[in-house]
């Protein structure tokens, strides 16, 4: 019996691999985008407390307006600080469903190796004797062609 073919599309782990390894690189590429926004932050949080102290030494009549304005820069800096603290806490979240699917992977390829190796044989297909497709006794609902096979593995694999 001649199964169908199956493509490097087909292959389920391989799907799998690619995922994990792209989800892990797109993580690495957040991480660094998200530090590199924190670090703007922080630049910017630090030019705002400059920016306040010149305020208080200057010799302005109403420094007050001024000063809340640089406290409410900080205050978002800092708010904007936080929540990406919180985004990389859910992306934690992320790599750890991604090596969660890893081990699943690696489970599933041992369960591979070990069924395929269960199920070997030294026997050349050509070599075996040609299977029974009919037993006595079977009515003509019970015979499976090639096709209503390789139909059932469609199936199983739907």
């Amino acid at each position: 019996m001649e199964l169908k073919k199956i493509g490097k599309d087909d292959k389920v782990i391989d799907q799998l691999d690619e995922v994990t390894k792209d989800s892990e690189l797109k993580a690495g590429e957040i991480f660094d985008k998200l530090e590199l926004i924190n670090n703007h932050s922080t630049n910017v949080l630090n030019i705002a407390s400059q920016l306040e102290d010149l305020v208080k030494k200057s010799h302005l009549k109403d420094k007050e307006p001024y000063i809340k304005l640089t406290k409410e820069l900080k205050l978002n800096c800092e708010n904007s600080q936080d929540e990406i603290m919180n985004i990389m806490d859910i992306m934690q979240y992320q790599d750890i469903h991604r090596q969660k699917i890893e081990r699943v992977i690696n489970i599933v390829r041992a369960l591979n190796n070990y069924m395929n190796e269960l199920f070997s044989s030294n026997i050349n297909d050509e070599e075996r004797v040609s299977s029974a497709q009919y037993i006595a006794g079977d009515s003509k609902d019970d015979i499976l062609s090639d096709e209503d096979i390789e139909e059932m593995l469609k199936q199983f694999a739907n």
